[in-house]
């Protein structure tokens, strides 16, 4: 065997150790943690339809454009906008919720829902981190001999603020054991209302050093996934009343564990991104067969709808870019490669690959200008782009549409 073929099989043996390892400690949690099984579940608020997401800047502003928008449509349910931890935590064990209670006490009387995302990736602004400052100062622990810092720096240079920011590093204790502690807070302030229809966690994807080229190391990623997976499990039992949903997409190795554990947790599979040929083309991310640059052999995240559909629930996000481009990379290139197709067209186009594809009960759009107009047309015409919506499996026939 030459080197280079050490090298590749090397490279393969710790992938497949660390994929073990991951699904190991998946089974371990059903054995050790509060699992809400179906026979454990108390009603839950079953809400499937359409919502339009709105930026969390503007909301005060695209609110009354929402509601004279949609007041009369059945099947938009509501809105979805991001709450940033470093808002809802400003100071340690300091907890601001008057930007979630005011969109609550204005959507109850229209009969409207609230999705919330929670955001802990990213920037706010260009001064503010999604993360409360106290969480950026934290230590980095030694694990393993390796430094685990309390966060991931995310991003690349150009893409905008919401390409860049710090990625909560939940295999880091102080940082999974904090947002915990935010996830027992909101489940016992929101659990029960009925206004709050769900709550969904920022995508998996990790990012890299900004500038540096620097990627995290395995170790790094193992411990991540991990913790990730216990942030999930606890999540998963404190709230027994309100869907919750994992924007899953990378990385592609710990997709079968992340997708064991949300089935046995009751976290609902979602995506930040539907792009309407991902299908149908070899080089891409969230195929069934993506080929990445670091492993090739693993398939994309839409391999798993299929089978957790009817089993969790699932609650697609649908952004602007995914209406403009065909595939994710044809958007990444440089320069970024769009489709010809009208906004009819491409709304339409996303819409039966998600219906055929990945049976959502949910989908959360986020449209502007011309697309906002052409999806306002669809939901309000008779055929009203119809979503799954029997009670997943894991529910066991307890959801109640409030």
């Amino acid at each position: 065997m030459n080197k280079g073929s050490r090298m590749i099989y090397a490279s393969k043996f710790w992938f497949s150790f660390l994929l073990l390892n991951i699904i190991t400690l998946a089974s371990n949690f059903a054995e050790s943690s509060c699992p809400l099984v179906p026979a454990d579940r108390v009603k839950v608020k079953w809400n499937p339809g359409h919502f339009i997401m709105l930026d969390h800047k503007n909301i005060h502003t695209k609110f009354p454009v929402f509601l004279k928008d949609y007041h009369d449509t059945p099947a938009v349910q509501g809105i979805q906008t991001t709450y940033f931890w470093s808002d809802l935590e400003p100071r340690f064990d300091e907890y601001d919720f008057k930007s979630i209670d005011e969109q609550i006490a204005k959507l109850a009387t229209t009969g409207k829902k609230l999705a919330i995302i929670l955001g802990y990736k990213f920037q706010v602004s260009s001064t503010q981190s999604s993360l409360p400052a106290y969480i950026l100062n934290q230590s980095n622990e030694l694990i393993n001999g390796e430094s685990i810092a309390p966060y991931f720096i995310q991003g690349k240079q150009g893409g905008g603020i919401y390409n860049k920011g710090h990625h909560a590093n939940f295999g880091h204790s102080g940082t999974l054991a904090r947002f915990k502690k935010l996830l027992d807070v909101l489940s016992a302030r929101y659990d029960q209302n009925p206004v709050v229809a769900s709550i969904s966690f920022t995508e998996t994807a990790i990012g890299t050093e900004i500038g540096a080229g620097k990627r995290y190391s395995a170790i790094s990623e193992e411990l991540f996934v991990k913790g990730y997976m216990m942030m999930q499990a606890h999540a998963g039992c404190v709230f027994k009343s309100t869907p919750l949903f994992q924007n899953l997409n990378f990385p592609r190795r710990a997709l079968p564990a992340f997708i064991e554990n949300m089935k046995t947790f009751g976290i609902g599979l979602g995506g930040p991104d539907v792009f309407v040929d991902s299908m149908k083309r070899a080089n891409n991310g969230l195929g069934f067969f993506g080929l990445g640059k670091t492993i090739n052999k693993y398939p994309g995240v839409y391999h798993y709808y299929p089978s957790a559909s009817q089993v969790i629930p699932i609650g697609q996000q649908v952004h602007r870019e995914n209406l403009h481009y065909f595939t994710a990379e044809d958007f990444q290139s440089g320069p970024a490669k769009s489709h010809t197709l009208t906004s009819e067209q491409a709304i339409d186009g996303v819409y039966e690959f998600s219906k055929r594809y990945l049976m959502p009960n949910y989908l959360f759009w986020q449209v502007y200008g011309r697309d906002a107009a052409s999806l306002k047309k669809r939901l309000k015409s008779e055929y009203g782009m119809p979503l799954e919506t029997s009670c997943p499996a894991i529910y066991g026939g307890k959801c109640v549409v409030k």
